[in-house]
Parts: C-alpha cells; sequence; structure tokens
C-alpha cells in the first residue's frame, strides 16, 4: 500500500483509508509542532502500548531544542559579526594564520558560526523525527 492509503502503482486502490496514527504523511505527524508550541504526545495509534510522555519529560524536550536554538542564533551571530569586523578591517588577511600572535582574525568567528549552525539545526530535525516516532532523516533505508 502506498502512503495514507493510496493504492501502489497498477494495483487496485484499499477499501479504507488507515487511521491518523497509522499514516506516516498524516499532517498531524508532520511538522516542526514541537517547536511551535504543539508538542505532547504522539498521535493515536502510534504506539498504544507506551505512555505519553511525563510533564518533566516534555518540558525538558522543549529545553533541548530551545537550547539548539540558541546555538543556531549564536552562530548565525558569529558569522554577522564576523564578516562585519572583516568588513572594518578592510577585508585584511593578516592574521589568518596567527602570524601576529594569538589573536582571533574575523574569518575564525565566521568558521565558527558556520560550523555551528548546521550542526544545531540538523539535531532540531533528528530531535523532532524522534518524537513523531519516524527514523531519523538520512536512516530511511535501513
Amino acid at each position: 500500500m502506498g502512503a495514507c492509503g493510496t493504492a501502489p502503482a497498477g494495483g487496485a486502490p484499499s477499501q479504507r483509508p488507515p487511521s491518523r496514527g497509522q499514516c506516516l504523511w498524516h499532517p498531524a505527524r508532520v511538522g516542526l509542532g514541537l517547536l511551535f508550541g504543539a508538542g505532547g504526545a504522539p498521535p493515536a495509534g502510534n504506539a498504544p502500548s507506551q505512555r505519553p510522555p511525563s510533564r518533566g519529560r516534555r518540558l525538558w524536550r522543549r529545553a533541548r531544542v530551545g537550547l539548539r536554538l540558541l546555538l543556531v542564533a549564536f552562530g548565525a551571530g558569529c558569522v554577522a559579526f564576523g564578516v562585519a569586523y572583516w568588513h572594518d578591517q578592510g577585508f585584511s588577511f593578516h592574521g589568518l594564520w596567527f602570524e601576529a600572535g594569538l589573536t582571533l582574525h574575523p574569518l575564525h568567528l565566521v568558521a565558527l558560526g558556520v560550523a555551528i549552525v548546521p550542526a544545531a539545526i540538523w539535531d532540531v530535525f533528528v530531535m523532532e523525527a524522534a518524537r513523531a516516532g519516524r527514523p531519523a532523516p538520512g536512516r530511511r533505508g535501513e
């Protein structure tokens, strides 16, 4: 059977569509609801034998996402400040390889920001996929 009750290629349509918890791409299971305050227990039918997460666990999950978003903001700030400071220095490469002592060059801040942002955003995606009961992005074929 295809996604959400659609027929496989060349096959007859199913008699009844799957319930909300069985459909992997149902709108209730897709999206970053945790980021926008729609967190909580997984949709009905997702894992009937499991209890919904406790209040403390939901709070900790939101704190982890909040921390990752602070890291994204910090990384974006490093990139913005690094480019502005590099502009102030006339886009000079002097000091990039520490030949002027152990002072930071603005490109070091840009590199730090560029390294932090994708990793923090990916962590948010992985945590959201785990919350929704889906495999982590990039691991669908296993």
